[in-house]
């Protein structure tokens, strides 16, 4: 079957495309968008499902909507880590595969021994052995 498996055209989630989470996000700031625009309040119902991040947001939109560059900018650093996660900072190091059996043997026997070393390091510790 010809065909199968790999990447195919048109299939995934379409770039732009939204997830439930900021669909949901989106409606509830455009609601409370209304209802202040309208000239009323929020009810405690309303405060307590928007989050922090949705204060935030919503407060940097209406910056920019009225100009003020600098306080949307300083809304937006603030946000920032919450919607762009930093990459890991850590660095992963890979061992090179041994190239025989002997080799991955001697590895294991190697790991065991120093498996065995830390937990009497660990239990000589515990009991005040040092």
């Amino acid at each position: 079957m010809a065909g199968n498996g790999g990447a195919r055209p048109g299939a995934g989630r379409p770039k732009g495309g939204k997830n439930r989470e900021s669909i949901d996000r989106e409606k509830k700031l455009a609601e409370a968008a209304e209802r202040m625009a309208a000239g009323g309040t929020l009810t405690p119902e309303q405060i307590n499902a928007l989050s922090p991040l949705d204060v935030m947001l919503h407060a940097m939109k209406i910056d920019v909507a009225a100009g003020e560059w600098r306080s949307a900018a300083s809304l937006a650093e603030k946000a920032a880590p919450y919607l762009h996660p930093k990459l890991a900072s850590e660095v992963l190091t890979l061992r090179k595969a041994p190239q025989t059996i002997e080799g991955a043997l001697l590895e294991i026997e190697n790991d065991v021994e120093l498996s065995r070393s830390y937990q009497n390091l660990v239990s000589s510790s515990i009991n005040g052995d040092e």
